[in-house]
């Protein structure tokens, strides 16, 4: 499907005005040349089947415009349909006028060329092959003019003119050099525009990073106060409150937690502004990262499997990758907890290409498809009180470190695969 033909900055209605344009200019060719050959030579040819078959192309066009102003896309079966049209159109205007001993011949050229513009070879080279051989039917099945009937005889009788002959092979080479040369063209410039969309994409995505940053770093500075406020009263209720014990340690456990999450963000931040990173173990990093993840879901039975050279591989961490990996592994744990299930499985290796491949397979009911194909994109969530940043966040930091996330769900659970490369680009 085609949504985006000359350009991605071009709207649907601008896109159709520039095709509306273009067979325009083929419709006034064609009112032009006839007009001029009825007006100002004796040539006898059948006119009035020639402006009926002009009219039908001018209803057609009209027709076509008016029904593709209501439709969201501009498809490929909508776009080859006109182009055979003309093509076809071209061709009977052709028989009815000297077939391939008409000068204009090579008006079938255009439909060729607009082709090649719009599509992959796959159907640009179908399509001139087509006119070739429209080109080829019109050198033997054409209705003669007064100044031609003798060629007619000759083809007839099997002596083929070697000028006709000439022609033929220019028509062929003519489409085959349109096809690739235009066909060239086309794919770079396709590339340059896809390039220029995912450019603009990571743009947005830095964005929405960057705002939301600022607004973490300063709800990190707004709590840090609050935060040691709450712990200074938990302490002087702990002394006040001697038979709670055990659920006053547990508020001020959690209070400290959220303590060092603030003074981890500003630290983090600090680090990503100076691009401060080191070269750690694989091995030590993950298993370290995930210990710190365990303090805090003990209510996970996590099954893993490291690969034992780990070890002696070294990478550089961003500082934000622990925040991304910790993420995923909440989201995988949640979904095995909402399905009755304590089982995690995590596997980490290094793949043959120097990347390196964490697997997380969690135990849940699945993600739906809809939901999935936009997970880590964009700000969404499943959840009612879910804000859909995690993942967002999490994808955006491992492609920033030159990684990928890909993820398979089933009835029985999701698989995420993270890659990563040893060096960043």
């Amino acid at each position: 499907m085609i949504t985006k033909i000359f350009s991605p900055d071009l709207s649907n209605k601008e896109q159709l005005r520039q095709l509306v344009v273009l067979r325009l200019f083929y419709l006034l060719s064609e009112v032009i040349a006839m007009a001029a050959a009825q007006w100002w030579s004796d040539v006898d040819l059948p006119w009035m089947a020639m402006w009926a078959l002009v009219l039908t192309h001018i209803l057609l066009t009209a027709g076509y415009y008016l029904f593709s102003r209501t439709r969201v896309e501009i498809t490929v079966p909508y776009l080859m349909q006109t182009i055979l049209i003309d093509l076809f159109l071209f061709t009977a205007l052709l028989y009815l006028s000297g077939g391939a001993t008409n000068g204009a011949v090579s008006i079938l050229l255009l439909p060729v060329a607009t082709a090649a513009s719009l599509f992959r070879w796959r159907l640009s080279v179908p399509l001139a092959l087509l006119a070739i051989g429209c080109y080829s039917v019109l050198m033997f099945y054409f209705r003669p003019v007064a100044d031609t009937g003798h060629m007619h005889h000759q083809m007839e009788m099997g002596s083929s003119s070697a000028h006709l002959l000439g022609m033929w092979f220019a028509f062929i080479f003519s489409c085959l050099l349109l096809v690739w040369f235009i066909g060239q063209q086309s794919n770079v410039v396709r590339e340059k525009n896809k390039n220029i969309s995912a450019l603009r994409e990571e743009q947005l995505r830095d964005e929405q990073l960057i705002a939301i940053a600022t607004f973490a770093a300063n709800a990190a500075h707004d709590l840090a106060t609050p935060l040691s406020s709450i712990s200074l009263l938990c302490e002087e209720v702990k002394e006040d409150l001697p038979g709670d014990q055990e659920g006053i340690d547990m508020l001020i456990t959690q209070v400290e937690l959220c303590r060092s999450i603030v003074q981890s963000i500003s630290h983090k931040a600090i680090l990503n502004h100076s691009n401060i990173s080191q070269d750690q173990a694989i091995g030590d990093y993950f298993q370290q990262l995930i210990e710190r993840w365990l303090v805090t879901r003990p209510d996970i039975n996590l099954d893993m499997a490291l690969q034992e050279q780990l070890s002696h591989i070294t990478f550089r961490a961003d500082a934000g990758l622990e925040s991304a990996m910790t993420n995923i592994l909440d989201n995988a744990a949640n979904a095995s907890v909402a399905n009755g299930f304590d089982n995690l499985n995590l596997q980490l290796e290094i793949t043959e290409d120097q990347a390196i491949r964490l697997k997380i397979t969690d135990f849940g009911s699945g993600i739906d498809d809809e939901l999935i194909s936009k997970l880590g994109k964009a700000p969404v969530t499943s959840k009612a009180d879910g804000l859909g940043l995690g993942q967002f966040l999490a994808n955006s930091t491992i492609e920033r470190n030159g990684g990928n996330v890909w993820r398979k769900s089933s009835d029985s659970g999701t698989e995420t695969l993270i890659t990563l490369p040893l060096k960043r680009p």
